[in-house]
């Protein structure tokens, strides 16, 4: 079994987002599609809903049904696709409220099939191609909900320091001592 991770953080707010993505798989949307399925159950309360999807592996395609483990609306899902021959799909989303917008994190569990040869399978052809195609879909995502005050580079990072992350103060060198506050 193979897992990929992926974290973004999209210029919206967690409940557009969620409207945005819900009622399906993200591998029925991002990664293999080939053709939305039936029953995909996009309401709100339909977290035991199962659907069917059609997914499509270079030129093969094929059927897989889909059930929600769980859905927390605007938070975090769960659904877990089981396909032919031993493929087996699970993915968690969650969403998180940031002041630059929703933090999105993906996370992507699958196996082609079991024993060696699927497991040499996820890991030597499978992983690289998952990886692309989520990287695709989610960039997708950031272009269509980016703002004009976005940052160009995604990468650029800011870090910052409180006078509590040093006991001793941001304006001293960590000395023991800590400056007397008398005069001389």
């Amino acid at each position: 079994m193979s897992r990929l991770t992926v974290r973004r953080v999209i210029s919206t707010d967690p409940e557009t987002l969620w409207k945005r993505v819900a009622g399906g798989s993200f591998a029925g949307r991002w990664i293999a599609p080939a053709g939305f399925g039936e029953g995909a159950g996009s309401s709100l309360g339909a977290e035991e809903a199962a659907w069917r999807e059609s997914l499509r592996v270079g030129p093969f395609s094929f059927k897989v049904a889909g059930t929600w483990a769980e859905r927390v609306p605007w938070e975090r899902s769960f659904c877990l696709l089981d396909g032919p021959l031993g493929m087996r799909i699970g993915e968690e989303m969650r969403l998180e409220r940031l002041a630059a917008g929703t933090a999105l994190s993906l996370t992507v569990d699958f196996a082609l099939g079991s024993g060696g040869f699927g497991e040499w399978l996820d890991r030597v052809c499978l992983s690289g191609w998952v990886l692309r195609r989520l990287e695709r879909g989610i960039a997708k995502l950031e272009e269509e909900y980016r703002r004009p005050e976005d940052e160009k580079d995604p990468d650029l990072g800011v870090y910052l320091e409180r006078p509590e992350d040093r006991p001793w103060g941001l304006d001293q060198t960590g000395s023991a001592r800590p400056k007397s506050s008398r005069p001389g």
